[in-house]
């Protein structure tokens, strides 16, 4: 997540890098505790439209919100 948390962060994050992202999530290319940590960052972040389509990604994964 050391790499993830800043790529969120950054107003230069553009659809791509999301797409890319939530194809990572959604694909299970990301370990499960990886993505928990994910959530925890996304969750503290300003409210952009990238950071929902993140959001909505982890959310769909079921194990993320039971070890959340």
């Amino acid at each position: 997540t050391a790499l993830l948390g800043p790529l969120l962060q950054d107003p230069g994050t553009g659809p791509v890098q999301i797409e890319l992202l939530c194809y990572l999530i959604k694909d299970n290319s990301l370990e499960p505790d990886m993505q928990v940590q994910m959530l925890g960052q996304v969750v503290e972040l300003a409210w952009r439209e990238e950071t929902f389509l993140v959001l909505q990604a982890l959310l769909e994964r079921q194990h993320v919100i039971e070890r959340w």
